[in-house]
């Protein structure tokens, strides 16, 4: 609704040429398209001209007349979408042939996908491994939390969280097993001022276990992360290892183990990525060896100013400032939106990294493609629900139930 008030906005004017700066970005697929089937009907209609940014290689290539790749502020190729996606300059350049995010192989013809926004549209089907959803009293949220025992101070929630067990994470299971959680939480509610968005969520991370949120825009995705992370009012129990941080404020949080890296990037654009680097790691010993591996992208800008950086490499550099904090839980908002093919499929390398090196992950995401690379698991949210779970197969090929849930139309 928002994207298509601001395109109301934008043509308010009457203009001759519409500029779109990344129109779809944090979208789900069918949400894609039907902003862009849109577009196209209004330029249409009145003869518009539309010049556009997009990392979605559906919509580019779905929607586009023509195409213009860039790459280091130089044109590489100009012309019709088959010609792009055919050239190798295109390709090596910009485009990720294989991994996550590569969506180039994936675009259906637009004349078949006519008839799969109009599935998506509806009203979605019942989900798979479904629940009722249900707000609990809050006086039995009051008692739960009265019952909870009083949290460690900060040196001592470090005392109490052992290095995670290499290699101990449940992949691709069901549920992780209670005993090897190194992040749980148990009815957990969110709240913004009076409205409740977060209706008794239970989830648990293993050791080495990467673990998705999937569902629509609204679906309670980012705030999961950010109740976690105690950046909103929450109820309810959060577990890290040992530790209760129910009632601990986000930096004690971050402090004992919980790293967290926002949709936004939040990076300090007037220091360079080194300084970035330092500011993350706070009191904590710098390994930059460690964490530029994992990054080959950020040793050759680490003088260089954040602000003037690409919005990918703002966005390892984001998660590299998150792991100087050395966290045994990071958690990932949207990391694949409004980036290039390429940077994709090199963050969904580094999550796999961390994944390897015992670290667990949680992660909401929109981009499928994505998740099925990296995820061992997914639970599906809806209206701030958990309304269903998939195992890594399930979201390689998604049911009908679990399509609809992700928003991506019919098979």
């Amino acid at each position: 609704d928002l994207k298509r008030l601001e395109l109301a906005i934008a043509l308010a004017g009457a203009p001759r040429l519409l500029l779109m700066d990344e129109p779809t970005a944090g979208m789900a697929i069918a949400e894609r398209f039907a902003l862009m089937d849109l577009v196209r009907d209004v330029a249409t209609e009145t003869g518009l001209t539309v010049l556009f940014t997009e990392h979605s290689m559906e919509v580019v290539f779905g929607y586009a007349r023509r195409v213009l790749v860039m790459s280091q502020g130089r044109l590489i190729t100009d012309g019709a979408p088959d010609v792009v996606r055919a050239s190798p300059a295109a390709r090596a350049a910009y485009f990720a042939d294989e991994g996550a995010g590569s969506e180039t192989q994936r675009v259906q013809p637009i004349a078949t996908r006519e008839s799969n926004r109009v599935v998506a549209l509806a009203p979605p089907p019942q989900p798979v491994q479904s629940r009722p959803c249900k707000a609990s009293p809050l006086q039995r949220r009051e008692a739960a939390l009265r019952e909870t025992p009083l949290p460690p101070t900060a040196s001592q929630g470090r005392e109490l969280l052992p290095p995670p067990p290499v290699g101990e994470g449940r992949g691709g299971g069901v549920g992780a097993d209670r005993g090897l959680a190194a992040l749980r939480a148990s009815s957990l509610c969110a709240f913004y001022g009076r409205t409740q968005a977060l209706f008794d969520l239970e989830l648990e991370v293993a050791p080495s276990e990467v673990l998705a949120l999937v569902g629509r825009n609204g679906a309670g995705k980012s705030t999961t992360l950010k109740a976690l992370m105690g950046l909103v009012r929450a109820e309810g129990q959060v577990q890290l290892g040992e530790a209760m941080l129910s009632a601990l404020p986000p930096h004690e949080r971050a402090r004992a183990g919980l790293g967290y890296v926002p949709q936004e990037r939040r990076i300090l654009g007037d220091l360079t990525v080194l300084e970035n680097l330092r500011v993350g790691s706070q009191d904590q010993p710098l390994d930059l060896d460690a964490i530029l591996q994992l990054f080959p992208n950020l040793p050759a800008m680490l003088d260089r100013p954040a602000a003037r950086i690409s919005g990918g490499e703002q966005q390892m550099l984001a998660v590299a400032r998150t792991l100087a904090t050395r966290p045994r839980v990071v958690l990932l908002d949207e990391p694949s939106e409004g980036i290039a093919p390429r940077v994709v499929a090199a963050l969904a390398d580094a999550v796999l990294q961390l994944k390897a090196q015992g670290v667990a992950v949680l992660l909401s995401e929109q981009n499928p493609h994505f998740v099925a690379r990296v995820a061992d698991r997914a639970l599906l949210l809806d209206q701030g629900c958990v309304v269903g779970a998939a195992t890594r197969d399930e979201l390689a090929q998604p049911s009908a139930a679990v399509r609809a849930v992700l928003g991506l139309g019919s098979a």
